[in-house]
């Protein structure tokens, strides 16, 4: 029976489309981008509660259900749980309030977004810059609590409301912590990853449990990155072996992810690039392009929030790189 389980189990789609918008509530463009990255071929699509756009992406997506464009069950559709949601009771009005924003009846996957549960009353402050949010922790990273957290998700995929269950955000000690002791395994981890936050380690250890990594920001930080923060594409190396692929600089970073068995799920609101995102299966870099990419891995973050430390398992990482230097602001 286990086995019939994991077969009838969704697979997470190594492409997928974002929909994180920054809080921008300009409703008509990001629906006509999750409509035209339907008719482009994207299957997967990442949301969450926090973006506060559901009830957009749900009208996109059930309109292209209703004319045919695609069938519901063709798609991975992922959610996920907001900090302030985490206490046990409050999980499953969480996903309903998901389900009713989107109009559709499941999900393929709902992720718990952050290893953190806040207080009921933490709100959005400010949308600059992907968010400030004022916040009360209740917990930053203890595992009773996730598990406490994780265990009422579970019940969820028994009811029938979500198919399967993720993570984001979870270093290899969250996970080891959550592992053994949830009866449900999550099938994914989103975290931030691309050329210049490769993190080998953590790759290497939800590879070898079989738990999908999925890259959120694969091209860093394109519309509103911090003023001292690199452009990573107009790296030299990126810019280089674009060249020599006959591509865009975009799709050499998103490729070198694919082949290093990491899913995407970049962002665009833009019709040509939500395209040219999607051209990314058919071609491949060589091993000497990825190794010259793969040198490039500062442990730099362009994601940094006012509510997690990532330094551990920063630190962790760059142990692993014999010539890292810290980054320095150009």
């Amino acid at each position: 029976h286990s086995s019939e389980k994991l077969l009838a189990m969704p697979s997470v789609p190594f492409l997928g489309f974002g929909t994180f918008n920054s809080f921008v509530q300009n409703d008509e463009p990001l629906a006509k981008a999750v409509q035209h990255a339907i008719r482009t071929g994207y299957r997967h699509f990442d949301l969450a509660s926090a973006y506060q756009n559901e009830d957009v992406v749900g009208k996109a997506i059930r309109e292209c259900i209703e004319d045919g464009t695609v069938k519901r069950e063709e798609l991975f559709l992922a959610s996920k749980l907001w900090c302030a949601d985490q206490a046990p009771e409050d999980v499953e009005p969480a996903c309903r309030k998901s389900l009713d924003a989107l109009g559709l009846e499941y999900l393929d996957c709902y992720m718990m977004h952050w290893p953190s549960q806040w207080t009921k009353t933490s709100k959005l402050e400010d949308a600059g810059l992907g968010g400030e949010f004022k916040f009360e922790a209740v917990h930053l990273g203890d595992p009773d609590h996730i598990l406490a957290t994780y265990t009422a998700m579970e019940k969820l995929v028994e009811k029938g409301m979500v198919k399967t269950l993720g993570v984001s955000n979870f270093s290899i000690k969250d996970l080891k912590a959550l592992l053994p002791r949830c009866t449900i395994r999550p099938i994914s981890n989103e975290v931030e990853m691309h050329p210049y936050l490769a993190q080998p380690l953590l790759l290497g250890y939800c590879l070898s449990q079989g738990i999908h990594l999925t890259a959120y920001s694969p091209l860093g930080k394109v519309g509103y990155k911090s003023k001292d923060d690199p452009n990573l594409l107009e790296d030299p190396v990126l810019v280089e072996v674009a060249k020599e692929v006959g591509k865009t600089v975009g799709q050499v970073a998103l490729r070198w992810n694919l082949q290093r068995g990491v899913g995407v799920i970049p962002k665009s609101l833009t019709p040509s690039r939500i395209e040219a995102n999607a051209d990314i299966v058919n071609w491949a870099l060589s091993p000497d392009q990825m190794f010259r990419i793969g040198k490039l891995d500062r442990g730099f973050r362009f994601v940094r929030v006012h509510w997690w430390d990532f330094n551990p398992q920063d630190a962790a990482e760059m142990l692993h790189l014999p010539d890292w230097k810290p980054h320095q602001a150009e």
